[in-house]
């Protein structure tokens, strides 16, 4: 049976749990750039040198700018996960809270991809850092949509069926990318790079939907846009065919 707001009197609400998520996110990604490390010179510098310096610093611009754009992704995710639930019971504000704590972890496995690059160790803990938080973003999505315990009634089940599918996706992407660094980091690194690509382009709702148009036939005149969707989302009558 579905939980109700006076069921969950005593938790935190949505909103507060929305807005610590945002500050931790925030946080994280502004000490990102504390990862950075200014070159200092005894005395004057040419013009080469300071080329040299700069250019020895892409190691840790690289580092940077892909766990911004990574975290960037998982805000956008989550932000759309909180859009379609609409209120917290006890297990997801504790599921969340462990999420934020691999959040905060970010810039620590950030900053070692800056130091010492695509190298075996230091790819796994990368990989191992973002699997957990795409896993234990499903984890809240399952649980919030399982017996439409957080969502609405209505929420049309292909939201629920591709939300899943789409937090799913980023769960396999990061464990093929954990596993490939054992053997070629360097591998593992370009597809820590794909796939928050995917997510901006949008490649992997195309996907998701594809995959689930090949089993079921919506009869109506636009497609609902899983997660990411508009509020009125919730209130769209789906028909589809067995």
């Amino acid at each position: 049976m579905p939980r109700t707001h006076a069921n969950e009197s005593t938790e935190p609400s949505k909103h507060r749990l929305e807005t610590l998520t945002d500050g931790v996110f925030a946080i994280a990604m502004t000490i990102l750039v504390f990862g950075l490390h200014v070159q200092r010179f005894a005395g004057a510098v040419s013009a080469p040198e300071l080329t040299r310096a700069l250019l020895s610093q892409w190691p840790g611009l690289a580092a940077f700018a892909l766990s911004f754009v990574v975290l960037g992704q998982f805000w956008v995710s989550i932000h759309n996960q909180f859009r379609v639930i609409r209120f917290a019971d006890h297990w997801l504000i504790w599921l969340n809270i462990a999420y934020l704590l691999f959040i905060s972890l970010v810039p620590f496995t950030a900053d070692h991809l800056g130091r010492y690059g695509a190298v075996g160790p230091v790819v796994i803990l990368y990989g191992l850092n973002l699997l957990a938080l795409s896993a234990l973003q499903l984890g809240m999505w399952l649980w919030a949509t399982g017996r439409r315990r957080l969502v609405a009634t209505e929420l049309p089940a292909k939201v629920i069926r591709e939300g899943g599918r789409l937090a799913l996706l980023n769960v396999g992407g990061y464990a093929v990318a954990t596993a490939v660094g054992v053997a070629v980091p360097f591998v593992s690194a370009a597809i820590f790079v794909l796939i928050p690509l995917f997510s901006i382009t949008r490649l992997d709702h195309w996907l998701v939907s594809m995959g689930d148009g090949q089993r079921h036939a919506p009869v109506r005149a636009r497609g609902t846009n899983p997660v990411g969707s508009d509020r009125n989302a919730v209130r769209e009558q789906v028909v589809t065919r067995p």
